[in-house]
């Protein structure tokens, strides 16, 4: 089977929990909305040559190599359309930067070629903030287990711009039976994952005194093993390096959590040294279904 492992650093993990770091400043965050390249190429490279200066023409064929475009649309109509409108679109939705831009052509003909585009960049001193009465109403149902409500206001319109209030309202269904704990970061990854177009449910729920992490991740190879049994080809990268290797349970520290989650199987270990650690394991129905058939087979042979 054909897979790709992507490794992200600490820095970047911590982006999606509470703790303050030079990413989280940055509120790197609203770079996930930024789907294609050339959103995020436009940003890095335009924004920052702008070097504070307000207004500044650039050469069609340098932007086209600054968004890594040189070989897609010959057409200028088809390179605005599908590259450039939406990347400015992005960066005025999704970034404190606000940019306008004119076509410059190489004579007053209009048949003339566009050369060249001005670019007018402004920095907003606070992105205006959108009232949505369907957020306000979503952000009413999990308001007691949020600390930061305009944060995540904020996170939730900015998803409805992107995908739709039905993605956000799914995602935020899918968490409503979740414990207040780390609820925030919890509902940060099920918008960034989908978590709720998964459809993951919960297959095995552990609650148990542990005397260390090693014995914690015994714990849970047994209950994959078992999984395996029934599912061999599970998606489970125990052997890998690197954040999702499950021998990392092993050294995990007082309240220290482990996740690891594909589309078919998704981990939450979180160790405790003076009470109950805790072992959840979610699957997909097609696998949950898959291994009740198994099992039902194994019993009828008895």
């Amino acid at each position: 089977m054909n897979f790709c492992q992507i490794f992200f650093t600490e820095e970047f993990k911590y982006c999606f929990s509470n703790q303050k770091n030079i990413f989280s400043l940055l509120e790197i965050e609203k770079f996930i909305f930024m789907e294609d390249t050339f959103s995020f190429n436009l940003y890095n490279s335009i924004i920052k040559m702008s070097d504070n200066k307000k207004e500044f023409n650039l050469p069609l064929s340098s932007l086209k190599r600054y968004l890594n475009s040189d070989d897609k649309y010959k057409r200028f109509f088809d390179f605005e359309k599908h590259i450039l409108k939406k990347a400015v679109f992005d960066i005025n939705t999704f970034t404190d930067f606000n940019i306008e831009y004119k076509k410059i052509k190489s004579g007053t003909k209009a048949s003339n070629k566009i050369v060249s585009i001005n670019f007018k960049i402004r920095k907003s001193k606070q992105i205006p903030i959108l009232y949505d009465d369907t957020i306000y109403k979503m952000i009413e149902t999990i308001k007691d287990k949020i600390e930061n409500h305009e944060k995540i206001y904020n996170l939730l319109l900015l998803y409805s711009i992107k995908r739709g209030h039905k993605y956000v309202y799914d995602n935020i269904e899918y968490l409503k039976n979740d414990s207040s704990e780390n609820f925030e970061r919890k509902l940060k990854r099920a918008l960034l994952l989908d978590l709720a177009t998964n459809k993951l449910k919960l297959y095995i729920s552990i609650n148990e005194f542990v005397k260390s992490p090693t014995k914690l991740y015994n714990i849970l190879v047994q209950n994959i093993n078992l999984i395996k049994t029934y599912y061999p080809k599970i998606d489970i990268p125990e052997y890998t390096t690197g954040l999702t290797n499950l021998r990392n349970v092993s050294f995990l520290e007082d309240q220290e959590i482990f996740e690891l989650s594909n589309n078919e199987i998704e981990l939450y270990i979180k160790y405790y040294s003076k009470k109950k650690s805790v072992i959840k394991i979610y699957l997909s129905n097609n696998i949950i279904k898959i291994i009740r058939k198994a099992k039902q087979n194994d019993d009828s042979d008895i």
